[in-house]
């Protein structure tokens, strides 16, 4: 802190001590300070005033007609009250102050003055009038406050966080679309969300068969998997065909015909265009096997094609599809920016907007997540930010309402692939016991926090 802004925190803090008398009455100023725009119109929502007035009278009678008008300098119009004061009592008046958004997004950061103007008449039945000012500091509109001192204690306001996470925003969404043609998503259709999917892969090959010899090719398969095909082309010979079976682990044929049977080993004399197909009821390894041990003399040549479907876990499903959106950022290009979170109260910190991460290449550990969790929340995942001291990562639900997550490491995306940037659950669970914070998005938005615009 320079030597300016060491002047100007002693002044703050000594006209926030200071009372002020007015008339007989002595009025004591307590505003929020420093405001944080993007948080502003969630906290006067929730009743948390803007600033709140102390009147503390010492006369033996009532003063029956205090007015009390406020207003923040430039950003709003005046606001105005009427209270009966207690005699010999000290009366608390918390006063909102309706802010534009629009407006307080005009600055970077700037102070203000917050004006208060009261009149009364007291009990000599004198008029009475007084004018004070106090500076407020408006903070850049992405700055963050993570907690304020409230009512002696702290009031936690991590949540807000969640303000930053905007699915909605056309960068974001861009990059979903993105995520979409990556190979780990098209494997499943693409970005589906909380949708039950097989994984798909349909490879090709052309393979070269000895005469005299037969050539495997093996496969493993889930139970419930699905196995199709077909001969593209047989080439070679006489009659261009081969015989073909599929095998499991125990060498039985699993289909003849077209059908599905169990036979001791016995090919299928197949030529160009012979379809195949096969359900595994458990799960086990599986051969192709293409046998040529009929011919003497002609090798041959046979071109294949086939669809294998997987079923996949409903934690399965959200890792390919998360890891489709790492690849995704990673190919666009990140680098993290070592920034530590401060969380004590009054601290801000100027989170970037996704948009503005992505458009920039890089971001601290806030920035990421928010990144990560914009683009969880925009395919309608339930993301989360974990906050521990100094340092934040993302998390994301397995499936809709569970208690099983799958948590990113989003400073690694510039430098490591996805498998090295996941945090084991059970690790997080047993080695950040102390000060671990989950900000669960779904819940910041039942509580009211937006997106913001």
């Amino acid at each position: 802190m320079n030597l300016i802004e060491s002047s100007k925190k002693l002044i703050n803090d000594l006209i926030g001590k200071k009372d002020t008398e007015c008339g007989n009455l002595i009025i004591d100023l307590k505003p929020i300070d420093p405001i944080a725009p993007a948080q502003y119109e969630y906290l006067t929502e929730n009743k948390i005033p803007t600033v709140e007035i102390s009147i503390q009278n010492p006369w033996p009678k009532d003063i029956e007609d205090f007015q009390v008008q406020v207003r923040l300098q430039e950003v709003s119009d005046w606001v105005s009250q009427t209270h009966l004061i207690k005699k010999e009592a000290t009366t608390k008046i918390p006063m909102v102050i309706s802010l534009s958004p629009e407006r307080l997004y005009n600055y970077e950061e700037k102070n203000l003055s917050l004006d208060v103007h009261c009149a009364y008449t007291d009990p000599k039945n004198k008029k009475r009038d007084f004018s004070d000012s106090k500076l407020i500091k408006i903070l850049a509109k992405d700055d963050m406050i993570w907690a304020i001192n409230k009512d002696g204690g702290v009031q936690d306001l991590s949540a807000f966080i969640a303000a930053w996470v905007t699915p909605r925003d056309p960068e974001v969404q861009k990059l979903i679309h993105s995520a979409a043609e990556n190979p780990e998503a098209k494997s499943i259709g693409g970005i589906v969300g909380y949708q039950k999917v097989k994984k798909s892969r349909t490879p090709s090959e052309e393979i070269e068969v000895p005469s005299n010899d037969l050539v495997y090719r093996k496969t493993h398969l889930r139970q419930g998997a699905s196995l199709s095909g077909v001969l593209k082309f047989v080439r070679g010979g006489e009659n261009n065909d081969i015989n073909f079976y599929f095998l499991d682990s125990y060498n039985f044929i699993l289909f003849k015909d077209r059908k599905s049977f169990e036979y001791l080993l016995e090919g299928i004399r197949a030529s160009s265009g012979f379809l195949f197909n096969f359900a595994s009821t458990e799960e086990n390894d599986y051969y192709l096997v293409f046998d040529n041990r009929f011919s003497a003399l002609s090798n041959k040549k046979v071109g294949i094609t086939v669809n294998i479907e997987t079923p996949l876990s409903q934690k399965e499903i959200v890792e390919l599809q998360a890891k489709a959106i790492y690849e995704t950022i990673k190919q666009n290009g990140m680098n993290y920016v070592n920034t530590t979170v401060s969380f004590a109260p009054g601290n801000s910190q100027r989170v970037k907007r996704p948009s503005d991460t992505i458009k920039f290449k890089g971001g601290n550990c806030i920035d990421g997540s928010v990144l990560f969790a914009s683009c969880f929340e925009a395919i309608g995942f339930e993301p989360l930010i974990v906050i521990i001291p100094g340092h934040a990562f993302v998390g994301v639900r397995t499936w809709v309402d569970s208690n099983n997550y799958i948590f990113i490491e989003t400073t690694a995306v510039g430098t490591s692939n996805f498998e090295k940037a996941l945090i084991p659950q059970e690790y997080v669970f047993s080695e950040y016991k102390e000060g671990l914070k989950y900000i669960d998005i779904k819940k910041a938005r039942e509580l009211g926090i937006k997106p913001l615009t």
